[in-house]
């Protein structure tokens, strides 16, 4: 199984489904599989890396995050450690290079505050990008294609009354995201980083 675009994964569904009066809605189920795999599917295809710059203690997060992964001043090789928001309430502004992070919303925030203009840099994890047009493709759609295909029947399967296909659907989909997930684990276990004694050779 394959599809090369947004087109022919909608003609096979169309098919699946065998129904011709689902020009409309067949989009819509596709965005609701997304937004089902941006919170079950996490592999490292899904990282991005950014710079931001910091006024007034704070940026704004990437429209498409998801979860932090790491995240430092570009200056330092220390990454910063989270703490939640209302515990940086109360304790002012003092001034210097950052040693905690907060998200509030979609917000970034910092503490200690450093100058503005400080620039930093993050990993995190990002939604998949959404298919629009019918030429376009993604990496998801490209490696697991199974996860376009039952994710978005099963999402069709409550519109159309379809009760009896819900747990076919409903399984095959969750198989298909699980396998993503574990065959990346299996790939990212064999490529640890080794430790280094950064103190050898040192007296």
């Amino acid at each position: 199984m394959a599809f090369a675009n947004l087109g022919e994964l909608k003609t096979v569904i169309n098919d699946t489904l065998n129904r011709t009066d689902l020009t409309a809605q067949i989009p819509n189920f596709i965005k609701m599989n997304e937004e089902s795999v941006n919170r079950k599917v996490n592999v490292s295809e899904m990282e991005e890396y950014t710079e931001f710059t910091i006024n007034v203690g704070q940026t704004t997060l990437p429209t498409n995050f998801l979860e932090m992964r790491n995240i430092q001043m570009k200056s330092s090789e220390y990454p910063l450690q989270y703490v939640p928001h209302n515990s940086l309430d109360g304790i002012g502004a003092d001034s210097g290079i950052p040693r905690f992070y907060s998200i509030q919303g979609t917000k970034l925030l910092f503490y200690p505050f450093p100058p503005d203009a400080t620039i930093g840099i993050m990993r995190y994890l990002a939604e998949v990008t959404p298919l629009v047009n019918d030429v376009d493709t993604n990496w998801l759609l490209s490696k697991s294609p199974q996860i376009y295909l039952y994710g978005t029947l099963l999402h069709a399967a409550p519109f159309l009354n379809d009760d009896s296909r819900l747990p076919v659907w409903a399984s095959l989909f969750e198989d298909a995201v699980r396998a993503l997930n574990d065959q990346d684990k299996r790939r990212m276990s064999g490529t640890k980083p080794q430790m280094i004694n950064a103190t050898a050779g040192y007296y």
